[in-house]
């Protein structure tokens, strides 16, 4: 079984994460500590694959811990409890490639699915030596969201959408985005559907009204002026110069 180390400084949530059915996951909860220095202090002489830290506590807190592991090169997943849904908090954790970020009240469904999610790349890594635990954690949760937004474009589909959908944090997931394509949710969305309006141009059989509806523009006045905003033509135009 795989091994996970929790870490908060409140005693009722420690346990009571503990107490949740981790064997289902083939998971076991070898220790529990009450902040990052008694985590540390115990990591010196054990080794875990999973660890569960509160952000806030006294004397080392979790992003410090993350920090101590990156710097010594530990191939730990670590996984974020917070109850601040703040900017900051996921900037840092993006920058010590932590795998995933929960909030507090932890939602068992999110716990499950996270772990699940976090099993799966430890199989990797078991499989496959070379894997970096830090990047491959990105990429679980980037390629479905990229997915999710490939198939869902044409839809009034939000940021919130997508998160629900892969049970992440939202912030996380939205710079996660920025980070790994360049773009922000609203920009990546908006190119995949141009994109898609482009293909459907080059083929006659649209018309200009249908093609903005079946991409998500309910206005096609909308569609003309962003297709235009975008690639310099309208969508008229861009159908002409294909002929």
């Amino acid at each position: 079984m795989y091994k996970v180390l929790i870490v908060d400084d409140e005693p009722f949530i420690r346990e009571g994460i503990a107490q949740l059915p981790w064997n289902s996951l083939n998971i076991k909860v070898t220790a529990t500590a009450a902040n990052g220095m008694e985590a540390y202090d115990y990591l010196k002489d054990n080794k875990i694959d999973l660890l569960l830290t509160d952000v806030k506590m006294p004397f080392m807190d979790g992003i410090e811990l993350i920090r101590h592991l990156k710097d010594e090169s530990r191939d730990i997943i670590c996984i974020v409890l917070s109850g601040y849904d703040d900017f900051e908090y996921v900037r840092l954790c993006l920058q010590n490639n932590v795998f995933d970020y929960l909030l507090k009240p932890l939602d068992i469904d999110d716990w499950e699915f996270t772990f699940k999610k976090a099993v799966n790349l430890l199989k990797e890594r078991d499989n496959n030596s070379d894997i970096d635990i830090g990047e491959h954690s990105k990429k679980h949760i980037i390629d479905p969201a990229l997915e999710y937004m490939q198939q869902h474009f044409c839809e009034q589909i939000t940021l919130s959408d997508v998160a629900n959908h892969i049970y992440i944090n939202p912030t996380y997931l939205s710079r996660i985005i920025k980070q790994e394509t360049g773009m922000g949710f609203t920009e990546l969305i908006t190119k995949m559907r141009i994109e898609a309006a482009k293909r459907m141009l080059r083929d006659p059989s649209y018309k200009i009204n249908e093609i903005s509806e079946k991409i998500g523009y309910v206005n096609p006045r909308s569609f003309t002026s962003i297709f235009k905003k975008y690639t310099g033509y309208t969508p008229y135009s861009f159908r002409s110069e294909q002929k």
